[in-house]
């Protein structure tokens, strides 16, 4: 187990709460977009009536071992992410840490929904555990 010394970016709450795992992730990606109604006036102008912002988040990991005490940093593996997926459907607590301008960690947390989660078994260790390509997506309620 090795600690990483900024720890984990994403962590999750819905009936249980999990920190999701370093090892081998891919990049988090967070794509704003905008409720909104455009409407060309007569004279050719646009207007626009923005409701809300809202945000999706995703990621994705690669070789993820399914037992958590086999990754790199002790955190959700991807077995318990699979749980945590199928035994929460509704709304959960999504707490991202991350730095934005080299001045200190920021935290945010929103309310979301998985709206897409993938789990490919691409191999078995031979230390008992399978080694998974998981994908993960969540939209901002």
């Amino acid at each position: 187990k090795v600690i990483l010394p900024r720890g984990s970016i994403v962590a999750i709450a819905g009936a249980t709460s999990i920190t999701l795992s370093e090892h081998n992730r891919s990049d988090f990606t967070i794509s704003p977009k905008r409720i909104e109604n455009a409407k060309r006036m007569i004279d050719g102008t646009l207007r626009k009536n923005v409701v809300a912002t809202k945000n999706t988040y995703s990621c994705s990991w690669t070789d993820l071992p399914s037992v958590d005490a086999s990754t790199v940093d002790g955190y959700a593996g991807a077995a318990k992410m699979r749980a945590f997926h199928l035994a929460n459907v509704g709304k959960i607590t999504l707490t991202l840490k991350y730095d934005t301008d080299g001045a200190g960690t920021l935290t945010t947390t929103d309310d979301v929904m998985i709206t897409n989660f993938s789990y490919l078994i691409k191999g078995r260790s031979t230390n008992n555990f399978d080694l998974v390509d998981v994908s993960i997506e969540f939209e901002e309620v």
